[in-house]
């Protein structure tokens, strides 16, 4: 393994799991067994590494809704699917990081917000026109449902609300869910969605 993808790799798990605004090179350097010069050949500043563990996480999560989104299943077990694999993210983010940045790197979180708005627009937009075909959701005009999710995300989901309320990143994200699925489903859907989950949290 080269040094940038073992800096690289260090920074992804640090960062997620502890924030990066109290993490100094300095330590970074010491725990990797480096110097600092070598960790500066590849990452010219701290912010750089931060931005290169934004996009690793962005592309892993993008990765992963294609693969769910491209697989033969009805709608109600890719949303599904979808729930789980973006909760088990989710869980690899500590909320210091997402505080750290949208108090320390404004401009990247936005990046990120906008990044998590066009994935879902995208990806699930043809999930909801499947479902709609299969009757498993009700015919609802999609860019009503797709405003309502993504205003909901983005006040549910978000460090502000996280901090000032009980709840983790990862069970926001599913209540949020949870409560638009059973608001667009069909009895038919519904019966799915609860069997696929046994009535309980995804």
């Amino acid at each position: 393994m080269d040094d940038k993808i073992k800096i690289r790799n260090y920074a992804i798990e640090k960062f997620l799991k502890n924030g990066f605004y109290k993490i100094s090179m300095d330590e970074i350097a010491f725990d990797l067994g480096m110097s600092k010069k070598t960790i500066y050949k590849y990452f010219p500043s701290k912010e750089k590494l931060v931005e290169e563990v934004s996009i690793s996480f962005r592309e892993e999560v993008k990765n992963k809704i294609v693969e769910i989104i491209n697989s033969k299943d009805n709608a109600v077990i890719k949303i599904v699917s979808l729930m789980r694999e973006i909760g088990n993210l989710f869980v690899k983010v500590n909320e210091k990081m997402t505080i750290d940045l949208q108090k320390h790197m404004p401009g990247l979180w936005k990046g990120i917000d906008e990044f998590r708005t066009k994935q879902i627009n995208k990806f699930l937009s043809s999930v909801i026109e499947q479902g709609k075909k299969e009757g498993l959701i009700i015919d609802l005009p999609t860019e009503i449902v797709m405003t309502i999710h993504i205003a909901s995300v983005r006040a549910v989901v978000n460090p502000t609300f996280i901090m000032n309320n009980k709840f983790s990143f990862k069970e926001a994200m599913e209540y949020t869910f949870k409560i638009i699925l059973n608001g667009i489903l069909t009895e038919k859907g519904k019966e799915i969605f609860y069997k696929s989950t046994n009535g309980t949290n995804i």
